[in-house]
């Protein structure tokens, strides 16, 4: 079981926002852990945010990522588990 998931907002094949919206309905139909889902974007505009959080994710940061943010997203989640 995963807790923390990385998504890029814009992969190939599906992109991040449909991923998470996948993930989240199959995970809530069987009843499952829903892990935290933070997505990754060079993108910062706030409609790119929006959509984000719309599709699931809980968190989102920009591009380049802080190494010292993720850890802290990283050991908050595992702290609550």
């Amino acid at each position: 079981m995963y807790k923390v998931i990385l998504l890029d907002y814009s992969m190939p094949m599906m992109n991040g926002l449909e991923a998470a919206r996948k993930m989240r309905t199959l995970l809530e139909d069987h009843h499952a852990f829903q892990p935290y889902i933070v997505c990754c974007s060079a993108y910062d505009a706030d409609n790119f945010k929006e959509e984000a959080y719309a599709a699931g994710m809980d968190r989102f940061l920009t591009k380049p990522v802080n190494a010292n943010e993720l850890t802290e997203i990283v050991k908050a989640v595992l702290s609550l588990h």
